[in-house]
């Protein structure tokens, strides 16, 4: 094979300058003869097989590659200056590596924004297993307790919990207020709240069953930490020094609920809303009037039955007549205004009671005269019936 006197230089150069080949060499001027091998050596570029016009060869050990196809393949242009026995390599470009530079500038940033962002979370969590449990209890374990053997730190560290994670779970709208202490051998839990817009959420908003069952998950928190002990709490409404609930835990789990509302608390409510008689347009208040109230209050149901009895006078007598008499609507009620008037009244009791009782299940029955016979009603689910208020004599 015939090689050209540059390209004989260019892979003496090569293989001199060492970029394929090993070792530092000298400045030397003159002539040697050498013996190249060739071995049809191939030239790959990240894994990728070259082409290459002219055949690599090894002389004395070291393999020589045209430098005018090595560069390429690297995307330099390679000449050779006979006059000054000079290799120029030129072009190339440094975008990439200027991006590679930025890029790699860029990920050092977002993994020293991660490892902060680890770190504080790590932090964090060392932070929430010294004061929390994660076992659904109001602190770690090593502050967990037994009996009565609590310190005022322990307790203080569990009513802390309760403070920071239940304060707005019974209603997003009533912000809880948690405190705890050691009475005897048990832990006295009140909660509470004391502004008018909470507690009329607290009436209107929240059935019976609600609290009862965020009142379990309180003494089931407690409970995980402070064992074997009984516990016992309220939710009161301090802004107008009510007590809506009590419950007690004992140390078995056994769980009882007393709603703060009696017969006489709900009979006060039914002479503030009727005030002491059904109104009827033209009749004198004092025409019928709410002679007696019967409230029974059965917890273990959830039920309220309410049963009025009305009397009346010979001014109302009159003027009520009988179905029979119905036609002379001058002189008598009509069926139909004594229906759209109780209809009314009973609906406005209903909705007073039920608030109240928080979800109990309200019925009512309203006797008159004759306290036999049920004249009118509204059962559980609000359904009115007033077929059977007549009059009788």
């Amino acid at each position: 094979m015939k090689m050209s006197k540059n390209y004989k230089r260019l892979c003496l150069a090569l293989g001199l300058t060492g970029i394929l080949g090993a070792g530092t060499v000298s400045a030397v001027q003159g002539t040697k003869n050498l013996q190249a091998t060739y071995r049809n050596i191939q030239v790959t570029y990240n894994g990728q097989s070259k082409p290459i016009s002219n055949e690599p060869f090894l002389v004395d050990g070291s393999t020589y590659v045209p430098l005018r196809a090595v560069g390429e393949i690297l995307g330099v242009n390679a000449t050779w200056n006979p006059a000054t026995n000079t290799v120029a390599l030129s072009g190339g470009s440094t975008t990439s590596s200027d991006a590679s530079e930025a890029q790699i500038a860029q990920l050092n940033y977002q993994i020293a924004q991660l490892t902060k962002q680890l770190s504080d979370a790590n932090a964090e969590l060392a932070n929430y297993k010294a004061n929390s449990s994660t076992n659904n209890g109001s602190s770690s374990s090593n502050t967990s307790t037994s009996g009565s053997s609590i310190s005022t730190a322990q307790l203080q560290e569990t009513e802390n919990y309760l403070n920071d994670n239940f304060s707005d779970e019974l209603n997003s709208n009533i912000s809880l207020s948690f405190d705890l202490s050691l009475a005897g051998n048990q832990i006295d839990v009140t909660i509470s709240y004391d502004s008018k817009a909470e507690n009329n959420t607290y009436n209107n908003k929240l059935t019976a069953s609600t609290v009862e069952k965020f009142l379990k998950r309180i003494g089931d928190n407690i409970a995980a930490t402070h064992a074997d002990i009984a516990i016992a709490g309220t939710i009161e409404y301090t802004g107008g020094s009510e007590e809506k609930v009590s419950f007690e835990r004992t140390k078995a789990g056994k769980y009882t609920y007393t709603h703060a509302f009696d017969e006489e608390t709900l009979e006060e409510l039914i002479d503030d809303e009727m005030d002491g008689y059904f109104y009827f347009e033209g009749i004198t208040p004092s025409s019928l009037t709410l002679s007696e109230y019967n409230v029974t209050i059965r917890e273990a149901k959830s039920t309220v039955t309410v049963k009025l009895y009305l009397s009346s006078n010979s001014t109302f007598t009159a003027l009520w007549g009988t179905e029979q008499d119905d036609k002379n609507k001058d002189t008598i009620i009509s069926a139909s205004k004594r229906k759209s008037a109780v209809t009314e009244q009973l609906e406005n009791l209903y909705d007073v009671l039920t608030a109240a009782t928080n979800g109990y299940e309200v019925s009512i029955d309203v006797y008159y005269n004759d306290k036999a016979d049920c004249i009118a009603s509204i059962d559980e689910n609000g359904k009115i019936s007033t077929e059977s208020f007549t009059y009788k004599a």
